[in-house]
């Protein structure tokens, strides 16, 4: 299982957990602090941004319905949520629930970014303990 941390989630929490589950955490380095315990993976190609020989990966269509969902403007929180789809991850864990969440964002992610789920570390915490 892979899991892609954003930034706020609490790494010593988290690495307790991945420790006693066993699952790999990921991140796009470039676009925040880095997680020592973190493998480093790519981001959504962006012309103008991107270096070819990086770490970029091509974005889908479904990239402007992120884009829509989450608001033009919040550059970041898109590459960071369309990263953890890019990379096949299980989980995207947040703590920001005002851009991934709340007013119905995660519902309507989840539609887009299928079969991700966007989750904090403690609805994480309770879904892994079932």
């Amino acid at each position: 299982m892979k899991v892609y941390r954003d930034t706020g989630v609490d790494s010593k929490k988290l690495k307790v957990l991945q420790k006693e589950i066993g699952f790999d955490i990921v991140q796009a380095h470039e676009l925040e602090q880095a997680f020592s315990e973190a493998e480093k993976v790519g981001r959504p190609f962006e012309i103008g941004f991107s270096t070819i020989g990086g770490p970029d990966m091509i974005a889908g269509d479904n990239l402007l319905e992120v884009e829509r969902i989450i608001g033009k403007a919040n550059r970041s929180d898109i590459k960071h949520v369309y990263s953890a789809y890019l990379n096949n991850c299980t989980y995207f864990l947040t703590n920001d629930k005002r851009e991934f969440i709340s007013g119905g964002k995660r519902e309507k992610l989840k539609a887009v970014l299928a079969p991700l789920r966007i989750c904090t570390l403690g609805e994480f915490i309770k879904e892994i303990s079932v």
